[in-house]
């Protein structure tokens, strides 16, 4: 009899070291932020010419175009210009057409609304668009977060074996707790040899993950 109870009592604290060393405990918390869609009214962009002495200074650094690219505009440009050139006295209207077919121009335009601004720009070149880019700014703003509801009171239920060295004296104990808001557990136990019992656990240390 004696050997059973050693035994049963090896299996229960067998059991017990499992579920707390072993059991998967899952702590993570998702939060999912809400999709923002924004949409900006179609607006005809502020359009300023750029010179050829603003070539490497907006070409080059404000919208990546290399020696090669700049070299081959120029060289159209110039072809164009002299087109325009030509029909100055014979027809003053095609001439400013041509011209201002040859010109490269830099478009630009900013939308803003509460959540953040949009800044578009480009390069237009024979009235097709050469490049657009795009810089945004998200808006800082201050979010209210909901504090986690503390608990005001909780009721625990367990319970807990012991033996002596020899597992001659085999004892189980039910417990109830009652947990309040500051994180005391008060304790009420009954045991198998009929003991009454009484418990207090503090908080000590705390660790987060």
């Amino acid at each position: 009899m004696k050997n059973v109870i050693k035994i049963q009592s090896l299996i229960i604290i067998g059991l017990i070291v499992y579920i707390f060393l072993f059991q998967k405990c899952e702590n993570t918390k998702t939060i999912v932020q809400e999709k923002i869609v924004e949409k900006f009214v179609a607006v005809k962009p502020d359009t300023v010419t750029i010179t050829k002495t603003q070539f490497k200074t907006k070409l080059v650094k404000e919208y990546s175009y290399n020696e090669k690219e700049i070299d081959k505009m120029a060289t159209e440009i110039a072809h164009l210009e002299s087109i325009a050139d030509s029909l100055a006295y014979s027809n003053h209207e095609l001439s400013e057409i041509v011209s201002n077919y040859a010109k490269i121009n830099e478009f630009k335009h900013t939308f803003s609304d509460d959540n953040l601004i949009v800044n578009v720009s480009g390069v237009t070149f024979k009235n097709i668009a050469e490049r657009v880019k795009i810089d945004t700014e998200i808006k800082e703003k201050t979010i209210s977060v909901p504090e986690p509801k503390q608990t005001a009171f909780r009721l625990l239920v367990g319970g807990s074996i012991g033996n002596d060295k020899q597992f001659n004296n085999f004892v189980a104990t039910g417990n109830v707790g009652f947990q309040n808001r500051s994180g005391k557990v008060f304790t009420l136990g009954y045991d198998t040899e009929s003991r009454f019992s009484v418990g207090l656990f503090l908080p000590l240390v705390g660790f987060g993950r």
